[in-house]
C-alpha cells in the first residue's frame, strides 16, 4: 500500500512541475540575499537565457535599475513584515516594457521568512507590449 501512496506523490509533484514550467506567468522565489533560487522557464526566456542560468544571479544583475528598484522594495517589505504584497509593476524584460499584475508571497521555514514567491501575469489592454514570447 505505501508504494501506492508513494506513486501517487511522485505524480503529484511531477504534475506540479508541469504546471510551473508552462504557465505563462514569470515565477521567481527569491532568497533574503536577493538572489534567485527559482525561476521558471517563460520568466527566462524573457530575460534571454534557460532557468538554470538564473539560478544564484542577484536580483541587481536580472533586472535594469527602474524595475530592479520596485521589485527590491516589495520584496524587502515581504521579508520584514512577513505579509504578502500584491502590486501592478513594470518590469523591463530586455528593453520591453511590461505591465504585470504582481504577487510577493512569504515562503516560511516555522516562524521566520526564508524567502519570496513572486508571481507575476500580463495585464490586458496596458498598451504596453504583451509578455508572450515565441
Amino acid at each position: 500500500m505505501e508504494t501506492a501512496k508513494e506513486e501517487l506523490y511522485k505524480n503529484i509533484l511531477e504534475k506540479r512541475q508541469r504546471i510551473r514550467e508552462f504557465a505563462e506567468d514569470f515565477i521567481f522565489i527569491f532568497d533574503k540575499n536577493l538572489c534567485a533560487r527559482y525561476c521558471n522557464e517563460h520568466a527566462a526566456k524573457h530575460l534571454g537565457c534557460c532557468p538554470s542560468e538564473v539560478i544564484g544571479k542577484p536580483l541587481s544583475e536580472l533586472f535594469p535599475s527602474n524595475s530592479y528598484q520596485t521589485l527590491k522594495r516589495h520584496l524587502q517589505t515581504v521579508f520584514k513584515s512577513g505579509i504578502p504584497v500584491f502590486s501592478e509593476v513594470r518590469i523591463t524584460f530586455q528593453n520591453i516594457e511590461l505591465l504585470l499584475d504582481s504577487h510577493f508571497s512569504p515562503i516560511r521555514d516555522r516562524d521566520e521568512v526564508t524567502g519570496v514567491l513572486f508571481i507575476s501575469r500580463g495585464l490586458p489592454n496596458t498598451g504596453l507590449r504583451s509578455p508572450s514570447i515565441n
